[in-house]
């Protein structure tokens, strides 16, 4: 299993088979050219951005044939085959959500197999499709592009929220969002600028409590999980703070979001803190 598809949702992977055998089939009701095309497509997908990359093995390994990521009227991210809505032959099913985030109008179209429309809806809806999960748009990650970089962070943060929250504690969140340093970055190498990502998330550290976690979402930006804290005591607290990378001073932005009480909807969460 290549690193991309194991940041995949495990329910994906259990019944990646079935899916797979039922996307074969699918395309094989299509015409050669467009089978192929898709085949292609996908293999230059994967020589270009990691984002690009899994936005198309999350697509394929769902048992899409087509998808469309748009940001209000304009397309972020394409996959699949690409017909006019109404050209499609029978077999397949349209599937079509929208969300906001950040301001911005999310919205997702596109065409499953008809025996796979029923499962690999409810892992979409479950999984995929949920803001908090997949190819965000957002100011805080300093991107133009869409990422997906919660997986990975949301099994743990989760447990953790979950844990607190079961307990009547309530947990609050800080987005720690430090100034645009990629042209400092591309300057300093790989090993330096690995050093700075360290030195940022050790100075954050040492100004945390024992129960307190801190998690790094790219080099930009580090969320901070304080349970029981007061938010305004907190909030003071963080922006006194001194960043300094030898003789460069960061700048830094903080954002915040508390959480009172279960059931966890890391929807709003993520849309406070990006």
């Amino acid at each position: 299993m290549s690193i991309i598809e194991s940041c995949l949702p495990p329910a994906l992977l259990r019944n990646r088979n079935r899916i797979q055998d039922s996307l074969q089939a699918a395309l094989a009701t299509l015409s050669v050219d467009k089978a192929r095309g898709l085949e292609n497509e996908i293999k230059r997908t994967e020589q270009g951005s990691v984002t690009r990359w899994l936005f198309f093995m999350t697509c394929l390994h769902s048992g899409l044939v087509s998808m469309n990521l748009a940001d209000g009227p304009a397309t972020v991210l394409a996959y699949g085959i690409q017909l006019p809505k109404n050209s499609w032959p029978s077999g397949f099913r349209r599937i079509e959500r929208e969300f906001y985030l950040g301001g911005h109008h999310l919205s997702l179209a596109g065409y499953l197999p008809e025996p796979l429309a029923d499962l690999s809806e409810q892992i979409l809806d479950a999984l995929i499709i949920p803001s908090e999960n997949v190819f965000l748009n957002t100011q805080g990650l300093r991107e133009k592009t869409l990422q997906n970089v919660f997986l990975s962070v949301e099994r743990d943060l989760t447990v953790i929220l979950e844990g607190h929250l079961q307990k009547g504690t309530r947990v609050t969140l800080t987005h720690f969002l430090f100034q645009d340093l990629r042209v400092y970055f591309s300057l300093s190498g790989e090993y330096r600028s690995g050093e700075i990502m360290d030195s940022i998330q050790k100075t954050i550290a040492d100004n945390l409590k024992k129960s307190d976690h801190i998690f790094r979402l790219s080099p930009l930006s580090y969320i901070v999980v304080c349970p029981g804290a007061d938010p305004e005591a907190l909030k003071q607290r963080f922006k006194s703070i001194y960043v300094q990378i030898r003789t460069l001073v960061l700048d830094y932005e903080l954002k915040m979001h508390t959480v009172e009480s279960l059931p966890l909807q890391l929807t709003g969460v993520w849309s406070d803190l990006l």
